[in-house]
């Protein structure tokens, strides 16, 4: 998807991130209560998760600060 404007990649971006969080909440809540989230395997992968989500909400973040910037509306 190609989104010309600032504040459209910042939409796209909090869209993603919420989805990433949600999901990331889901696969963390089910790992608590199977108890797999002391394996390391696990673990590691939740740890990504949450990584992934932090990385997509500063995106969009960093869009929307730029969108005010250059008000590309």
């Amino acid at each position: 998807m190609v989104v010309a404007s600032q504040s459209g990649r910042a939409q796209w971006l909090a869209n993603d991130a919420y989805d990433a969080l949600q999901e990331a909440i889901r696969v963390s809540s089910e790992a608590v209560a199977n108890g797999t989230h002391v394996d390391p395997r696990t673990a590691a992968e939740l740890v990504q998760r949450w990584h992934w989500v932090n990385g997509l909400q500063r995106q969009a973040e960093i869009h929307a600060r730029l969108a005010d910037i250059v008000d590309d509306d």
